[in-house]
């Protein structure tokens, strides 16, 4: 447990924080702060999603009243994503940011390796809220509405954002915190004049989002609704198909070439690719926020009004929030009946049209089928019913997949093949065994940890996993020499050979064949006394 942890300022990342406490702690290594934060030298800093909470949360100061669910809501980039996630997903990234050690399968899950918007290079900053917050909180921070991928102004004062010196993901020290300098260099990317309004729609977008814990609305629920308004503009047909050129032509004419590649959205040549094609298409995956936000700005203006909207337009889409962390444990899994009873509350929230229908009649098969499947993993479901699953595939395969059981973890290889009691008893018998050959060879060599593990062949082991093999430390213990006892040997055994040899024992004698440096400890002292007479 940590004596002190800094308060939170408004919008301020995770990271930022973390990076408060090194500099308050004066902590002198990266490392030793990730260990004091996170119980362990492995965490890496991690600006978005980062994992560990559990542990970060176990080791705050009594008293506290940060929560994992509290940070993720107000300190992390998952409240931007969630909306657009599926209740599953969404779920799953949770609990893996609060109790996984895999923090690189976050990134993964939430969409960020395969997307085509990158995260910017370097931690960013607006120069008014800089000074901003010396002199309102005596010191600067990282805002997280900042550093969302090509945002690139404030949405606060407007102001053009500025890359700092902080290199997101550097390579060369993957654990380090840094804090916003306070004259940090100012590299701003100025947006051009003309489209300086909406970079400022989009950035009040983004803020919004961030501050309201919204719920998920699900792949299909979002397309649903976007399909909604485009027919209200004409660009549906009556087979419920979307004029893809008319609609890549409006939303062009409406942004221009120009914005769409400050933001990093450019369309491509043809209505039927790209991004913007992708969606308002069945999706199987995530898509960026931003290529939803600017979507929706489009659409209705605001995102507000959109939730708003989809709320009145199909009540059914939304699903219970996911941050909802009480009594999450290390593990990464629900039992299939857990699994059950939450989709069974959630399928009674779907309309009658949908419960009535070959739909809701597939839906309620399959729910029966994974209760009676109580403990059976994923692929022996499919296995054994391969009709339903298949169907369920080809025609409803979001709600198929936020229905199935959690895939069930993998058991650790190495746990199954050391048996570190009979390793640790083999050990301790080959310390002894060691020990006895150093103690008995012509030249004295001193006992060390190192000299016995090199002898075993087995240094590394020994050093690393002497915490799981009691009875070899303490074996260890009983044969291992100070540097004052290696020196009383080899004066013993100098002395015996000289008085064997008939030569006078002399105190310089003694310490040179003996190879005793000045400055030998009392107790050697008074041994060549000893010896002397």
């Amino acid at each position: 447990m940590i004596a002190f942890f800094p308060e939170p300022y408004p919008d301020e990342l995770l990271y930022s924080i973390c990076a408060r406490y090194h500099i308050m702690s004066r902590n002198n290594d990266f490392r030793h702060t990730v260990e004091d934060l996170f119980g362990c030298r492995q965490a890496c800093a991690v600006y978005d999603f980062p994992s560990r909470l559990a542990a970060l949360c176990g080791r705050l100061p009594r008293g506290s009243s940060h929560t994992p669910a509290s940070l993720i809501r107000n300190h992390t980039l998952f409240p931007l994503y969630q909306p657009f996630l599926t209740d599953y997903s969404a779920g799953k990234i949770a609990k893996d940011m609060v109790a996984s050690d895999q923090g690189g399968t976050i990134h993964c899950s939430i969409g960020v390796m395969a997307s085509s918007i990158k995260s910017p290079r370097f931690l960013r900053y607006c120069p008014v809220c800089k000074e901003s917050d010396i002199t309102e909180f005596g010191e600067p921070y990282w805002h997280r509405a900042h550093q969302i991928a090509n945002l690139r102004v404030c949405h606060k004062h407007g102001s053009p954002l500025s890359d700092s010196d902080a290199v997101i993901s550097a390579p060369v020290n993957k654990h380090a915190f840094i804090a916003l300098d306070y004259n940090p260099v100012i590299r701003t990317g100025n947006p051009s004049h003309g489209n300086l309004e909406r970079h400022i729609t989009v950035a009040n977008a983004v803020s919004w989002i961030l501050q309201n814990n919204l719920p998920t609305l699900g792949f299909d629920g979002i397309v649903h609704a976007y399909h909604r308004f485009l027919k209200l503009r004409g660009l549906i047909t009556g087979e419920g198909r979307v004029r893809q050129e008319a609609f890549r032509q409006t939303f062009l004419n409406y942004y221009g070439e120009e914005f769409l590649q400050e933001v990093g959205c450019p369309l491509v040549n043809g209505g039927h690719q790209g991004w913007l094609a992708a969606m308002v298409r069945k999706r199987r995956n995530s898509a960026h926020p931003l290529h939803h936000l600017l979507l929706i700005q489009w659409l209705c203006s605001t995102p507000e009004v959109f939730y708003r909207a989809c709320l009145q337009i199909q009540p059914e889409i939304v699903v219970p929030n996911p941050l909802n962390l009480s009594g999450i444990h290390a593990q990464h899994h629900q039992p299939v009946s857990m699994a059950v009873d939450r989709v069974g509350s959630e399928i009674s929230k779907g309309s009658a049209l949908v419960q009535n229908s070959p739909l809701g009649k597939r839906r309620r098969e399959w729910l029966a089928i994974v209760r009676r499947s109580s403990g059976v993993c994923r692929k022996q479901l499919r296995a054994a019913n391969q009709a339903a699953f298949g169907w369920l595939y080809r025609n409803d395969h979001d709600w198929l997949y936020d229905h199935l059981p959690a895939p069930l973890p993998r058991a650790k290889a190495q746990d199954l093949r050391v048996d570190w009691n009979q390793r640790d008893q083999h050990f301790a018998n080959e310390v002894r065994r060691s020990a006895q050959v150093i103690l008995s060879e012509a030249r004295p060599k001193q006992v060390t940890v190192t000299a016995i593990g090199t002898h075993i062949g087995c240094r590394t082991l020994i050093q690393r996993h002497l915490d799981k093999m009691p009875v070899t430390a303490d074996e260890l213990r009983q044969w291992v020499e100070s540097t004052e006892q290696f020196q009383m040997r080899r004066l013993d055994i100098v002395a015996r050979r000289l008085q064997s040899e008939a030569v006078e024992l002399k105190s310089w004698r003694l310490v040179r064949v003996a190879g005793l440096r000045p400055g030998y400890s009392p107790a050697v002292a008074a041994r060549i006394q000893d010896w002397v007479g």
